[in-house]
């Protein structure tokens, strides 16, 4: 209710509500006509990658993912491995129909071990469709991930932290 009937403006920099608060930017672009960026000074870049999520599946439904998304002007996909699907099945299927760029984020929430994740993350890393892995083993397996750090080309996202704290906190 605080917000209803007043200006956009006198909500720069509030953090009551992330959502409201980007949404307030928009208003101030539309308000002053001028795109977003503006209001923060010179423009970086034109293009921001766009993500998108799917759950896992048969390789032929992972393609079809691929191209829908891709087609729709998504730049990356993320999804959760399955124990029930074969990934290099999966990655085979989708790097034959992905535009050139497009990226994948293989999220394996902590399911992998050292016996046979390294090996695995190598595998997939060959594909270059392959964009990251996000939580390939328990967080708190600090050697392990010592370990694949030094044989991962591709960068290697925590959701969790060792020491129980988020990324917002870090």
């Amino acid at each position: 209710d605080k917000y209803i009937g007043t200006n956009p403006f006198d909500w720069v920099g509030d953090e009551t509500s992330l959502g409201l608060g980007m949404a307030m930017y928009d208003l101030m672009g539309k308000t002053a006509n001028v795109p977003v960026y503006k209001l923060f000074g010179q423009r970086y870049r034109r293009l921001v990658p766009v993500g998108c999520w799917t759950v896992s599946t048969n390789p032929q439904h992972m393609a079809q993912t691929v191209k829908q998304y891709a087609a729709d002007g998504y730049t990356w996909l993320k999804y959760h491995l399955s124990p029930f699907e074969n990934v290099i099945d999966q990655l085979t299927a989708m790097q034959e129909v992905a535009p050139k760029g497009f990226r994948v984020m293989f999220d394996l929430t902590m399911g992998g071990t050292t016996d046979h994740i390294p090996e695995l993350l190598e595998k997939m890393a060959e594909f270059p469709i392959s964009g990251a892995f996000e939580d390939p083993m328990n967080e708190r397996n600090i050697e392990g991930y010592i370990e694949l750090r030094k044989r991962s080309p591709l960068p290697i996202l925590l959701h969790h932290a060792p020491l129980g704290h988020t990324f917002e906190v870090l």
